[in-house]
């Protein structure tokens, strides 16, 4: 039986078993594809074809696919116990849905083996982060306070953690409905309208990272840094309205941080950069598993 904290995020789906692939499904078959995988009976591409944007994870079409791939990948074991999490502010609304969903449909033929999936547990992103902190972060932060600031695809999930009576506790939370992806897709209508080209969204990243390659050259990208101050700015103004960034510590996390990173590095003295931000949430969902159900 294993305990499996699975992050099926806008952009990829992290596990805790540090597999990772992008979150998208096509029902195209391709020769040669790695991630060619057989669902139910059909046959479908897993990390092929659209990202799917919807902030309520519960309404992903394409979310079983998704989660049974992650499963498939990352243990062998037929029965599951498997750990999701939802933006803060939708757990409270949409945590016992995404139960229903999941339970509703816990068993499925992958590549032939069954699967099977016996409980399930559905907690706040970016909480379950102070899990997977390092010794020395531990160790650094004691018992101040800890805002963790998690940029994912869709959403921006912040969370305020304070020792008390001798446990951590979520004493406030806020949910900023834009994420990476919005950013990417600013700087592809950039591209696309300046160029007359055709690129993807999920083109952006390589764009930021590497530079804008077009007809034989590089091309200036000094538009991207205004759009990226823009978007730190926005975010500024609603953690600096809703929290004290002065108390204790803030840790930066999520697929997401490594545009902002600069940002906050320069304006913050008290900032803890996570050293795993791709699969924080995975592991720490797993710990909480772990928790859960290893103890009864």
């Amino acid at each position: 039986m294993a305990i499996i904290g699975i992050d099926i995020g806008n952009v990829f789906v992290k596990t805790s078993k540090l597999i990772h692939f992008p979150s998208k499904t096509s029902s195209h078959v391709a020769f040669e594809n790695s991630y060619l995988m057989e669902y139910e009976g059909e046959e479908m591409l897993i990390g092929d074809g659209e990202l799917s944007t919807d902030l309520n994870k519960t309404l992903k079409p394409n979310l079983l696919p998704l989660l049974y791939a992650a499963i498939y990948r990352s243990t062998t074991d037929t029965g599951n116990k498997v750990v999701l999490g939802l933006p803060i502010s939708q757990v409270k609304q949409h945590k016992d849905d995404l139960k229903e969903l999941i339970l509703r449909n816990n068993r499925k033929n992958v590549n032939g083996r069954i699967i099977t999936i016996t409980d399930v547990e559905v907690v706040g992103e970016a909480i379950t982060t102070y899990y997977n902190l390092s010794k020395e972060d531990k160790e650094k932060i004691g018992i101040r306070p800890l805002l963790i600031i998690d940029i994912g695809g869709r959403t921006i999930d912040i969370t305020s953690l304070e020792f008390k009576s001798g446990k951590w506790t979520a004493t406030s939370y806020k949910t900023i409905p834009f994420g990476i992806l919005n950013l990417y897709a600013d700087v592809i209508n950039h591209v696309n309208e300046a160029y007359t080209v055709n690129f993807d969204l999920e083109e952006a990243e390589d764009i930021i990272a590497s530079g804008l390659f077009i007809n034989g050259k590089y091309e200036d990208v000094s538009f991207i840094k205004p759009i990226v101050k823009n978007y730190f700015d926005s975010l500024m103004k609603d953690i600096n309205l809703a929290f004290n960034t002065s108390k204790g510590y803030m840790y930066l996390t999520g697929g997401g941080n490594k545009i902002f990173r600069p940002a906050f590095s320069n304006r913050f003295n008290n900032l803890i950069v996570s050293s795993n931000p791709f699969f924080d949430n995975s592991v720490g969902y797993e710990k909480v598993g772990n928790e859960l159900w290893l103890k009864k």
